[in-house]
């Protein structure tokens, strides 16, 4: 058998050409029509493609009770993930390590590597209604979730008495 039959196939290397290559022609179609306003709440700031080695893919939902991030981090243990809020920026961070077995030897030959491996850090910027005093977070089949509560909306109502002369 020949090694060519491990290899994944590749289409084309010419992003001109792919759709779905980042300015694509997907991607244009997309910018152009999704109202990207109403994601402003969480900013996020993404690494370029050659910095990151891992890079959870996360889902961003809210209720009128909670906001709820989902990340998923398969094949990371609970205790290589971090959690942390600093000036109203959630930091979600830790590290993919990669499998050795006993099996694993310096002569093998290695026919396809596609898992990623490494640290890893996604951060968002919380909206003004985050209560940061009760995010609660859950680590359960390689997902991450994230509950974050929104906090009651402060009545700025004054009511003023008015005297009589």
């Amino acid at each position: 058998m020949s090694d060519r039959y491990f290899l994944p196939r590749t289409f084309t290397d010419s992003n001109d050409l792919n759709p779905f290559s980042q300015g694509g022609l997907i991607d244009r179609m997309f910018d152009a029509s999704f109202p990207w306003k109403m994601l402003k709440a969480f900013h996020q700031d993404f690494p370029k493609d050659q910095d990151m080695n891992f890079l959870p893919k996360l889902d961003i939902k809210s209720d009128a009770q909670q906001y709820q991030i989902t990340a998923e981090i398969p094949g990371v243990a609970k205790d290589n993930v971090k959690l942390e809020v600093h000036d109203g920026v959630l930091v979600l961070s830790g590290e993919k390590k990669e499998e050795k077995t006993e099996g694993d030897q310096k002569n093998q030959q290695v026919h396809v590597l596609e898992r990623r491996y490494g640290s890893f850090e996604r951060s968002m910027t919380l909206p003004e209604d985050a209560d940061v005093e009760h995010i609660k977070a859950q680590h359960k089949d390689g997902v991450l979730t994230v509950s974050i509560p929104r906090k009651a909306p402060q009545q700025n109502k004054k009511v003023i008495s008015i005297s009589a002369e």
